[in-house]
C-alpha cells in the first residue's frame, strides 16, 4: 500500500522541475523539495509525494499567496488609514457620524481589499479588489476635500493627506497595471 499522494493537474503549483534518474527536484518559493519517482506496475513511472511533504509544498504555496502585508501599497494604505483616524478625531462631534465616519471607513476599506484581494485564487480577482480599493481611496479623496472646504481640516493638513493618498493611488495603478501585463 502506497501512503504517498500523487500531485495530480488539480494540484499542480506553480513550480520548476528537474528529473535526475528516479528522483524529481521541486523548486517552490524558494525551497528546493525532493520527489522520489515511484514507478507501479503496469504504469510509466509517476511522481508520489507524501501526506507531509505535499502539506509542506501547500503550506509554501499559501504563505506566498497570503502574504499581503508585504505589499508596498498595503503598508502605504495602512499609514494612510491611521493618519486619517488621527485627523478626524479633531473634527467636531456633530460629525462623529457624519463626515468623520464616512472617511474612516472609505480609508479602512483601502487596505482592506487589498489584503482581501490578495487572498483570491486568481489575478483577475485581485484586480477587482484592486479597483474596488481605488475607488474607495478616490471617494476618501473627495471626503478630504469637503473636509478641507468646511474648514474641518487646515490646508497643510490636507495637503499632506492627498499627497499620501495620491502616493497610495500611484501604488495601485502600478499594481494593477503589472497585473494586466502579467495576464496578456
Amino acid at each position: 500500500m502506497h501512503s504517498g499522494k500523487r500531485l495530480g493537474s488539480y494540484e499542480r503549483v506553480e513550480r520548476q522541475l528537474l528529473v535526475v534518474g528516479r528522483w524529481l527536484f521541486l523548486k517552490l518559493s524558494c525551497r528546493l523539495f525532493c520527489l522520489q519517482r515511484r514507478p507501479r506496475r503496469g504504469t510509466s513511472g509517476d511522481f508520489f509525494v507524501t501526506r507531509r511533504l505535499f502539506s509542506l509544498i501547500v503550506a509554501a504555496q499559501t504563505m506566498t499567496q497570503s502574504a499581503f502585508s508585504d505589499l508596498r501599497v498595503w503598508q502605504s494604505a495602512m499609514e494612510l488609514a491611521l493618519q486619517i483616524y488621527r485627523e478626524t478625531s479633531n473634527f467636531p462631534r456633530s460629525e462623529t457620524y457624519g463626515l468623520t465616519q464616512q472617511m474612516r471607513r472609505a480609508a479602512v476599506s483601502v487596505p482592506s481589499n487589498i489584503a482581501e484581494g490578495k487572498g483570491r485564487r486568481t489575478s483577475k480577482d485581485f484586480s477587482q479588489f484592486l479597483f474596488q480599493a481605488r475607488g474607495s481611496l478616490l471617494e476618501l479623496q473627495t471626503l478630504t476635500m469637503i473636509a478641507k472646504r468646511l474648514g474641518y481640516l487646515g490646508d497643510e493638513q490636507a495637503n499632506v493627506l492627498l499627497k499620501a493618498a495620491a502616493e497610495v493611488g500611484k501604488s495601485l495603478a502600478g499594481l494593477i497595471n503589472s497585473l494586466a501585463a502579467s495576464a496578456a
